[in-house]
């Protein structure tokens, strides 16, 4: 049995074309390359969203702390990415679970233009470094977060978000036409006759 050796002049040269894509897969051969869109921020309603998420919070939290999420009756919205926002939610009922709360409560109202979500729980103090998260999601979303603690008397977090304002327009009952600075006097002779 007679074996070959390749001298490096016999193996081909190997050039790196700038049109050659940098991931390759297992097998050598280009991998696709696919871009993926950032998610896009969405319009939702907050009692919807607390009615989805009710399940994945109670499980988080486990048997031994209760979660409560009120609403209200008024259609409270807000303009996020709406993973975002659930991911927020978990993160802080974690945290609360992590501080040792027995009982969370989680509540929005609309205050002015703003919708506020009130996190309080009876765990221990959380640490403000621990919520790297909810501040990128808050700060995405053009809001604010505030964290009120006391050792032994459990913490609130709120996160402060503008509401979605809906036109006057849209209301049952509201005039849609022209609005003019000045009243406009309309004189009968001055009128032509226009042919159809």
């Amino acid at each position: 049995m007679q074996t070959e050796q390749i001298t490096t002049r016999q193996m081909p040269a190997f050039r790196w074309n700038e049109a050659t894509p940098a991931r390759f897969d297992l097998f050598g051969a280009n991998a696709p390359t696919q871009r993926v869109a950032p998610p896009q921020a969405s319009t939702i309603e907050i009692g919807r969203q607390f009615a989805t998420l009710a399940p994945v919070l109670d499980r988080l939290a486990g048997a031994r702390t209760k979660v409560t999420l009120e609403a209200g009756d008024q259609a409270l919205q807000v303009r996020v990415v709406p993973t975002d926002f659930d991911a927020a939610m978990r993160d802080l009922v974690a945290q609360a679970c992590a501080a040792g709360a027995d009982a969370i409560v989680i509540r929005a109202r609309r205050v002015g233009q703003r919708i506020w979500l009130l996190v309080a729980d009876t765990g221990g103090a959380t640490p403000r470094s621990e919520l790297t998260r909810t501040r990128a999601f808050v700060h995405a979303a053009h809001g604010r977060l505030r964290i009120h603690s006391r050792p032994q008397r459990g913490t609130a977090i709120s996160v402060i978000l503008p509401a979605v304002l809906t036109l006057a327009a849209c209301e049952p009952g509201a005039r849609i036409g022209r609005l003019t600075s000045k009243k406009e006097k309309s004189n009968a002779k001055d009128r032509q006759p226009v042919a159809a």
